[in-house]
Parts: C-alpha cells; structure tokens; sequence
C-alpha cells in the first residue's frame, strides 16, 4: 500500500508484497467449526436421509426472515483458534451462537439433503431428476465441460 502526501512524499505504513499480511489467515474452518451443527428439514416432508439423522434439523420456513437454532443453543465444542475466541468474547457483539441462514425454495432443500455427508460428495450425487437445467442440459456450460465438475450450484434463490 502506498500513500501519496500534499508534499509528494510517498510511505508505505504496511508491507503488502507477496506472503505477507497484517493478521494469519483465517480459513473457514477457523471461523465456524464450533457453532452448532443444523440441517434444514424440508416442509413438504420428504424422507431424510439416514446419514443425516445425528444432526439436528430444522424447518425451512420461507414465510420466516431466517431459518436456524434457538438462540441459547449450546455451542458445537470449546473454542479451537483464537479467532473463535475472540468471536465470543473479544467482540463487541459477543454471546450466544448467531448461526442462521435464509430460508429456501422446497426444491433445494430437497436437493441439499439429499446430497450425502460423505467427501467429494455433490450433484453427481444426487438422483437425476433433481438435477437443475444447468446439470441436465447438454447446452449447459456444465454439461459442455466448462466448469469443474465439483461445482454445485443448487438453485438458491
């Protein structure tokens, strides 16, 4: 970074060159792997998935502003990273778990619970008549080979 003066003179109060940064990377992991854990329970009842049984589940309401645990959910585990730590009790909006998301379509919800808790796991997974146009096309990018095959877009909105 650098910063111009009236006079001309130029400093350069942080070092910005490659490898360096102003606080260690914080991966997502770091951040929520002690909030609670959830899934979403779709309202239309479809049947949920065995290996999704030991989680706790809750209704995706989209008559609601947002969807997740009651507030004085216990959190997952102890704090693990300091930046864990810190979201509890270094800042200024401290206490328990906001852990929520948006409440969305039946269709996936359905999807997503239907996608197992298993590594590499993703809309490959899942049977073909969930699959969105962008799956199932062969006009589609993903179906041309344009994208990863990893990528699951799952028609959020």
């Amino acid at each position: 970074m650098e910063i111009k003066l009236p006079n001309g003179t130029k400093i350069h109060p942080i070092g910005s060159s490659n490898g360096r940064a102003p606080f260690p990377f914080v991966s997502i992991d770091d951040a929520i792997s002690d909030l609670p854990r959830f899934d979403w329970r779709s309202p239309r009842h479809t049947p949920f998935p065995a290996d999704h049984e030991s989680i706790s589940t809750v209704v995706c309401d989209q008559t609601e502003p947002y969807v997740g645990l009651p507030e004085n959910t216990p959190y997952h585990s102890k704090p693990k990273t300091t930046f864990q730590e810190y979201c509890r009790n270094g800042s200024s909006r401290a206490g328990p778990p906001q852990h929520f998301t948006r409440p969305l379509k039946c269709a996936t919800v359905d999807r997503v619970i239907s996608i197992p808790l298993q590594a590499r796991a993703d809309y490959h997974s899942l049977k073909q008549e969930q699959w969105e146009w962008q799956f199932s096309h062969p006009t589609s990018a993903v179906a041309k080979g344009a994208y990863k095959s990893s990528m699951c877009f799952l028609g959020l909105y």
